[in-house]
């Protein structure tokens, strides 16, 4: 079967960035699937996926904007700090999951004072370009 909207596709992955670099894999661990054509991947991705099928590999360079996005610098925000109530101690790295009107969203703690934490809505490579590497392990029909 070939790969095309609201068929459910698993594959394996490697990310890397422009310097070869392993960014995230899942080779070490289940692979991963999703519906194509959902928006549930990254879309340059999804573009190179359609029409292929179990077996298949791909690998291509994406940059920011079919990736992870361009750095957004209204998503970082300075957040008082007893906002953070029953966090002993936080460091720059961490990840928070907050709840926005329309979902969740993860931020990640770029800076700590002692009145205020600054935190970055974007993703983690938000603004890079990518390398992926991603071999389709199956592909069959989405169910409802």
């Amino acid at each position: 079967m070939k790969i095309t909207p609201n068929t459910r596709v698993t594959l394996h992955y490697t990310l890397f960035d422009e310097d070869g670099t392993v960014l995230e894999s899942t080779e070490e661990r289940e692979p991963i699937d999703f519906v194509q054509g959902q928006g549930e991947m990254l879309p340059g991705l999804e573009s190179a996926l359609e029409g292929m099928q179990a077996g298949e590999t791909v690998e291509l360079t994406l940059e920011a904007t079919e990736a992870f996005g361009e750095h957004d610098p209204e998503l970082i925000e300075r957040i008082p700090r007893q906002m953070f109530e029953g966090v002993e101690e936080i460091t720059p790295g961490m990840r928070f999951q907050t709840r926005l009107e329309d979902g969740i969203q993860i931020v990640t703690v770029t800076r700590v004072e002692d009145d205020a934490v600054e935190v970055d809505g974007n993703h983690p490579f938000a603004g890079k370009r990518v390398r992926i590497k991603a071999e389709i392990v199956s592909v069959e029909e989405a169910g409802d």
